[in-house]
């Protein structure tokens, strides 16, 4: 009698759910919609930023959802890619999308024009990247 075995993935092997890793991401671009659906009336009706000697632009919801989107599909891209060339995919990846988020946060910091606008664009990043690097490390 044959007993079957299933052979082990190999890295080059295609073993995780694309819709799983997108839903992911829509979380995360969800849950900065929803943040910003909160702190817009809370802020006074706008999110301020400044850059440089610039005019003062307002954070639209259209800007909160093309951010949380782009850099969460590039991270993925990254991530499909290093899976593909080594074992330790998960492991670099997340070191690599850690070290960015936590330069992501010198962005509000810097052209945040008010106190609120500084911390609600701080929280916004700290959500969207916690829910994608938990949730792609997991996938």
């Amino acid at each position: 009698m044959a007993v079957a075995t299933a052979a082990a993935p190999t890295l080059g092997a295609r073993t995780h759910s694309p819709r799983r890793r997108l839903l992911i991401i829509v979380a995360g671009a969800a849950a900065a919609a929803l943040i910003w659906a909160v702190a817009v009336p809370a802020t006074g009706g706008q999110l301020l930023v400044r850059f440089g000697s610039g005019a003062p632009q307002a954070v639209s919801l259209e800007f909160v959802l093309a951010g949380s989107l782009t850099a969460p599909l590039l991270g993925w891209a990254l991530l499909a890619w290093l899976e593909r060339r080594t074992s330790q995919a998960r492991t670099v990846w997340t070191r690599i999308a850690a070290l960015l988020l936590l330069v992501s946060f010198a962005l509000p910091l810097a052209a945040g024009i008010s106190t609120s606008t500084k911390l609600t664009l701080l929280l916004m990043h700290g959500v969207v990247g916690s829910v994608v690097i938990v949730g792609l490390r997991q996938s």
